[in-house]
């Protein structure tokens, strides 16, 4: 159904049918479940026949199986296809997205239907990205450039305990400056990146409540966090100098 072939065409004039009778139709998906090195070379142009008769075009089962063992010449091979088929997608305006079937090898269906066969997924058992993972994100304009060296570390640490629960804390700094930190049930710190002199803090506690709208945060007016109260927002130079910007606790619910 993905190139263009006797089932693919016997769809298009299906479709170009209903069409022509008026019959609402809006999409067309093409399921995708392909074997390293059989990405049609016909993809796109199949693509491109659908959404000129008008109607959207997505790709919405996507996986690519190899023979087990997979080997970094199968991977390679695998990551070129991934790429062939989102470049295929992205060329053609009205494709409208592209769905992986499966997150990762280790959920994948593949293994039970195909025996023999897997690593189907961009993603390996251990959710490791693999050579496709980087492919797809170079067909949609990323890049593969890795980070340098100790650019990322966190910390986690426990600040309070009590009978039915904790407050922790998880310190993610990104090239020195404060990236985001998620911190247990209760304290969540962020900084904003345009601005590496300056560390922003909100403290949660107790059950209940919402975020309040604060311009400075970019947070959305009655943004939900888990069940936890705003105490307090606080802005503060890195130096230790500061001042309290009046965050008053949300109300209770």
């Amino acid at each position: 159904m993905e190139g263009v072939n006797a089932k693919s065409t016997a769809l298009y004039n299906l479709v170009k049918s209903l069409k022509e009778r008026g019959v609402p139709i809006d999409g067309v998906g093409l399921q995708a479940h392909l074997i390293v090195g059989q990405v049609p070379s016909t993809l796109q142009q199949n693509i491109q026949r659908f959404a000129d008769l008008g109607v959207d075009v997505a790709i919405t089962e996507l996986d690519i199986r190899m023979q087990l063992p997979a080997t970094q010449a199968k991977l390679t091979q695998q990551a070129a296809d991934y790429q062939a088929v989102t470049n295929a997608c992205v060329a053609v305006a009205r494709c409208t997205g592209v769905t992986v079937w499966g997150f990762t090898d280790s959920d994948s269906w593949i293994p039970d239907t195909f025996p023999g066969q897997g690593a189907a997924t961009p993603y390996d058992e251990n959710y490791r990205s693999k050579p496709a993972y980087h492919a797809i994100a170079e067909a949609l304009g990323g890049t593969t450039t890795p980070p340098p060296t100790g650019a990322c570390t966190a910390v986690y640490s426990v600040t309070s305990q009590w009978s039915t629960g904790y407050a922790g804390q998880v310190r993610i700094a990104l090239l020195g400056r404060l990236a985001v930190v998620v911190a247990g049930d209760l304290d969540v710190r962020r900084r904003a990146a345009d601005h590496p002199g300056l560390e922003r803090e909100l403290h949660a506690v107790g059950h209940g409540g919402q975020l309040r709208q604060r311009p400075v945060q970019r947070l959305r007016t009655g943004r939900r966090f888990g069940d936890l109260r705003v105490q307090r927002l606080v802005e503060r130079e890195q130096s230790g100098a500061g001042r309290d910007t009046g965050m008053s606790p949300g109300p209770e619910i």
